[in-house]
């Protein structure tokens, strides 16, 4: 074979060993971003039974733990929709806990129907390699006006109650949050890979077939409570009117009023507000039905007990003092449902362990405004 013959053949079999290498780089190149897809869970189902607080005509309380059932459920009136907010935060929880500021790489508001079960909403994103969490939060809304209502929620790192604002309905206080942490990890594979982490409710948490596919659950940072009177017989049966009865509650030492996402934990405190309510109890005697003079709903840790301390006030339609209770202990826990009971109409005024506060002026007495 001559030299020129030579020469063809090693520069054509060159030119088809660079065109099959070109070919092959085409076609299986590495992304730059990853396709990820978020699912948001918002929990609506109701709270579980907690502790069980009994007062008896002395004003001596006893406490006892309760069976895990659902409490009550309650559904928004038509006025409301569910909110709900989403952050995509660059960086692990464990970062997003000691810093106030970090990077945002996604954020998200939606408003869906109050009553609409999960998944609520549904996230497409495309993410780089690297660490990153997901804070979410739902609450509800007017459906009119879904902005800030209650809540403000500008940072899901600093979620504030809104100061001076009562729903008519204690249950809108109600709100859900939840958080999910995961990697992007491009060199896994050439198409790229997810790798779930860890969940914020681990028991929920399912096998994930489709690895860029992650759901995040939430539950009520909040802890709520009933308080009952045992003695509308008795009050009724001595001349007492229920009709357009009035009841303030006064908490006398701090309560929580913000709350952090990225911790679930509440993160602000005010030292003393104050919410009136109107019960809707039964015209003449209770009979085995069962009202709560009072009910709410606190912002607690997620980890712990906490407590309030209430002062009970009760008015008649005049508002003209009927009765008062003070110092009401209220043990809390995330999620779930405390129940006090107790003869607060007819007990001796001032009962519980402390006098009235004349030039007490530290409470926020707030107006129902929707």
């Amino acid at each position: 074979m001559n030299r020129k013959k030579l020469y063809t053949i090693f520069l054509v079999s060159g030119l088809l060993l660079l065109y099959a290498c070109d070919a092959t780089i085409h076609e299986y190149p590495l992304p730059a971003t990853s396709h990820i897809i978020v699912e948001l869970n918002v929990d609506r189902s109701a709270p579980l039974y907690y502790k069980e607080i009994t007062y008896n005509k002395d004003g001596v309380s006893e406490e006892k733990l309760l069976a895990e059932e659902s409490a009550e459920p309650y559904t928004a009136d038509d006025r409301l929709a569910m909110r709900l907010v989403a952050e995509v935060h660059q960086g692990e929880r464990n970062a997003l806990r000691s810093s106030q500021s970090t990077h945002i790489v996604a954020r998200r508001e939606k408003v869906v129907q109050k009553d609409m079960l999960p998944p609520q909403d549904t996230l497409h994103i495309e993410l780089p390699e690297g660490d990153y969490t997901i804070l979410t939060w739902a609450d509800y809304v007017p459906a009119e006006e879904p902005a800030d209502w209650h809540y403000q929620t500008a940072s899901l790192s600093m979620v504030s109650v809104t100061e001076g604002h009562t729903p008519r309905v204690n249950h809108h206080k109600s709100a859900a949050t939840g958080y999910t942490d995961f990697a992007v990890d491009l060199n896994a594979s050439q198409q790229g890979h997810t790798i779930i982490k860890s969940y914020s409710h681990e028991n929920l948490a399912r096998d994930v077939t489709d690895q860029r596919y992650i759901p995040v659950y939430t539950d009520r940072p909040l802890g709520r409570y009933k308080i009952y009177a045992t003695d509308i017989d008795d009050f009724v049966a001595a001349g007492g009117s229920l009709e357009e009865m009035q009841v303030q509650v006064i908490y006398r030492q701090y309560i929580s009023n913000g709350y952090n996402v990225a911790t679930q934990q509440p993160n602000s405190f005010i030292e003393a507000s104050s919410f009136v309510i109107q019960p809707q109890l039964p015209s003449t005697r209770s009979g085995s039905q069962e009202t709560p003079l009072a009910y709410d709903y606190v912002l607690v840790s997620s980890d712990k007990e906490d407590h309030v301390m209430a002062d009970l006030f009760i008015y008649d339609k005049d508002g003209n003092e009927i009765n008062h209770y003070q110092n009401i202990d209220i043990p809390l826990q995330r999620n779930k449902e405390t129940v006090v009971r107790g003869p607060f109409l007819t007990l001796e005024r001032g009962s519980g362990g402390i006098g009235i506060d004349d030039e007490f002026e530290g409470e926020h007495v707030v107006e129902v405004t929707y």
